[in-house]
């Protein structure tokens, strides 16, 4: 599980707190509107991914991960992050 703040002035995402094997995606950085996340953030809507091989534009950030969850952060109508 990791926590990817929103930052409004890069318009992106970046790995701020995480919990389990996450080690090394510190530096991942994901552009709003892009991969699983980036569109979650986007939207302010989840998605999931059953199969991330079939996703096409899944930014890989956990080596051997077949899934993914993405669930935005919302404060007053606002997205946070996800």
């Amino acid at each position: 599980m990791a926590l990817l703040p929103l930052d409004p002035a890069t318009r992106s995402l970046k790995v701020r707190a995480e919990r389990g094997y996450f080690e090394g995606v510190e530096s991942l950085s994901i552009p709003l509107g892009k991969g699983v996340t980036g569109r979650c953030a986007q939207t302010g809507q989840p998605i999931v991914v059953d199969d991330v091989a079939r996703e096409i534009d899944y930014i890989p950030g956990v080596p051997g991960a077949r899934s993914e969850i993405a669930v935005p952060l919302l404060a007053e109508g606002r997205v946070l992050g996800c």
